[in-house]
């Protein structure tokens, strides 16, 4: 994944897959679409990542399949990028 930035189209994310085809091309307008649209993308490759830990098959509730601490981990994550976020957005 690669983002830029035009000042004509705002932020850019190019997407490839793994053997460098490229999958999509994503625009947003200001930077909290954009860390939205990250932020979706981290949380979807994590909760699969934590998933193939735990054993989940293919498609079942991958939710379901996390542990408290896995839990607590990723609302740690998610707060620490949020107050981030919010740090960049203030200056």
């Amino acid at each position: 994944m690669c983002v830029v930035y035009d000042v004509r189209f705002g932020f850019i994310v190019l997407e490839y897959y793994m053997d460098g085809y490229f999958e999509n091309n994503s625009n947003y307008v200001n930077a909290e679409d954009l860390y939205h649209h990250l932020l979706d993308k981290w949380k979807f490759c994590w909760i699969v990542d934590k998933a193939k830990v735990n054993g989940t098959e293919e498609f079942e509730d991958y939710e379901r399949s996390l542990t408290k601490k896995q839990r607590a981990e990723r609302d740690k994550a998610l707060a620490h990028f949020e107050k981030a976020f919010q740090q960049i957005q203030t200056k």
